[in-house]
């Protein structure tokens, strides 16, 4: 728990804080630290776009109300910013940029301090939103003091967050391959897809939007699952509902920076989400 101590330090330090909350695991352990460090001077600033599924706008909000913070909900909307949905390979910039610099106005005016939860695992990984980051002056304590994701689901477990285990997630924009415009049939034909899928009991899923077909991901384990006729026809007919004209299963199963290479360059090795 040395790392947490250090953490917990750092907040210390400061006057307030507004916590750039998605309610995973990472911004999870910020928004517990900062509490009880300094209490009501902390804020969890919760960003509604059509990026993200509603469940996951209420989820957040639900678990920030249980850790005891202060909460506003800001509704962005990504699809009006034409730098984000043209899809080129530093998309994630434009949006950070987009969503962070809207916390950083409201940070400016009363004088607190934004933190973000990005960590040492995410250095491998291709993100030009960090660029976004360092140009704004946000902080991110975890990447600063050494976090590995590792670290932060252990401390989480042994503070009892019940969702230290969550799994991963990425924006729906991520499934989108770069070049390719985002658009909202596209995100709601993404979503209704993986909702469905998770309704049939997979428990990682990504459905990739290649146009008319969808390439879904799985974990390994499932595959067998996948392709047993009752449930393939399901699948089939429900994605085929969604708006696909066809449906591929991955044989390589879900792995993070299967999307993540530029237009043209498909043989670059992926390294994101």
């Amino acid at each position: 728990m040395e790392k947490y101590q250090a953490l917990l330090s750092y907040f210390s330090s400061k006057e307030n804080i507004l916590v750039a909350f998605s309610g995973g695991v990472d911004s999870t352990l910020l928004l517990l630290a900062a509490i009880e460090a300094l209490g009501n001077r902390v804020v969890a600033i919760i960003m509604k776009t059509p990026f993200h599924t509603l469940d996951e706008i209420v989820d957040a909000e639900h678990l920030s109300r249980e850790l005891g913070a202060q909460q506003l909900t800001i509704d962005i909307d990504l699809l009006e910013n034409a730098d984000v949905i043209r899809n080129t390979f530093d998309r994630c910039y434009h949006c950070k940029r987009s969503l962070l610099g809207s916390i950083s106005d409201k940070a400016k005016r009363i004088g607190a301090t934004v933190v973000e939860g990005s960590t040492v695992s995410d250095l491998s990984d291709h993100r030009p939103g960090m660029h976004a980051v360092e140009e704004l002056g946000i902080e991110s304590p975890l990447l600063e003091l050494g976090f590995t994701k590792e670290d932060v689901r252990e401390i989480l477990k042994t503070k009892g967050i019940e969702s230290w285990n969550a799994p991963s997630n990425s924006c729906l924009a991520a499934r989108i391959p770069y070049g390719n415009v985002i658009t909202e049939e596209k995100l709601h034909a993404i979503q209704k897809a993986e909702t469905f899928l998770h309704d049939l009991g997979f428990s990682t899923v990504r459905v990739r939007h290649h146009g008319d077909v969808a390439r879904v991901e799985l974990d390994e384990s499932e595959l067998q699952r996948a392709v047993k006729p009752s449930i393939r026809r399901r699948i089939v007919s429900n994605l085929e509902s969604f708006g696909f004209s066809y449906v591929s299963l991955d044989l390589s199963g879900y792995r993070t920076g299967s999307m993540n290479k530029p237009p043209g360059n498909e043989n670059k090795t992926n390294i994101e989400a």
